[in-house]
């Protein structure tokens, strides 16, 4: 595949409907027809090579919403977020795959939807995750700080999650409780001993849950110091959190309404820092 052909697979900025690809331009007109200004708007064209994504998808941002938009075959398929209520949204690295997805109610519906891109985009996709945060957490805006120094143990234990911790925070953020679990192997040595779980550092802000791991399929690969991914859990849209003991074992399990829930293991030399963070997410959920 010719760095061209490449080009032509990457998202592009959209910044006038007369710009808009054909296919989606009817349900674009809907929408830009109700706003003043043109909003900011990314199309991904399908990618015959990768398979990623596997349609044409625009995304569309207004001041209030979050619209995907995808070709399924000809027939166009919309997906609309009021931004307060989004669950929670994700952004993915795996080399130079990324994605970016958003978990909540669309039509009366609890849904997700995924957005691939190139990693050189990133840019254009963080515009979006960063507004929809904001939106939630409602921060006084305020100059970014050097960084927290609630994650200065993670400079000696992991350099790499200290750096996603930092990166992950909105200027005004401020973190309550973390706990981070590192790669984890059952048995005697990591040799013979099955994987368990990979790393992940666990953020407690004031009304958010930021989730940092790294990507499954990169668990046993050399390529996994260029994976990361953040995941944003708005508190207030938490029905429901568990402790389950396995063993001297830990599993978190974190619900949102009609949505999986998310399960995050802690072994026995960690699980006091995620149980204490624990008991203080429960206190905002009661």
């Amino acid at each position: 595949m010719s760095s061209t052909d490449t080009m032509k697979a990457w998202a592009i900025k959209i910044e006038e409907e007369a710009s808009v690809p054909e296919n989606f331009q009817e349900m674009m007109s809907r929408i830009v027809s109700k706003l003043e200004v043109f909003p900011y708007t990314i199309f991904a064209p399908k990618n015959d090579k990768t398979g990623k994504p596997d349609q044409d998808t625009l995304l569309v941002m207004t001041a209030e919403n979050i619209y995907v938009l995808e070709d399924q075959g000809g027939k166009i398929s919309t997906a609309s977020f009021f931004m307060k209520e989004i669950q929670m949204v994700q952004m993915g690295t795996v080399l130079l795959e990324s994605w970016i997805s958003i978990w909540g109610k669309s039509a009366g519906e609890y849904i997700s939807c995924t957005l691939y891109f190139d990693t050189v985009l990133e840019e254009l996709f963080e515009e979006v995750l960063n507004k929809i945060r904001n939106k939630a957490l409602q921060l006084s805006p305020e100059p970014k700080k050097e960084g927290s120094k609630e994650l200065d143990y993670l400079k000696e234990i992991s350099e790499k999650f200290y750096n996603y911790g930092q990166f992950s925070l909105l200027p005004g953020q401020e973190i309550q409780n973390s706990a981070y679990q590192p790669m984890a192997y059952v048995g005697k040595s990591k040799n013979s001993a099955e994987f368990q779980t990979a790393p992940h550092l666990m953020i407690l802000t004031e009304k958010e849950v930021i989730l940092i791991e790294e990507a499954k399929q990169e668990q046993k690969s050399t390529s996994q110091k260029y994976s990361g991914v953040w995941s944003y859990i708005q508190i207030p849209h938490i029905s429901n959190i568990e402790e389950q003991l396995e063993g001297e074992w830990m599993k978190l399990k974190i619900f949102l309404e009609g949505q999986k829930p998310k399960e995050i293991d802690y072994d026995p030399k960690n699980k006091l820092d995620a149980q204490n963070l624990t008991q203080n997410l429960k206190k905002k959920i009661q």
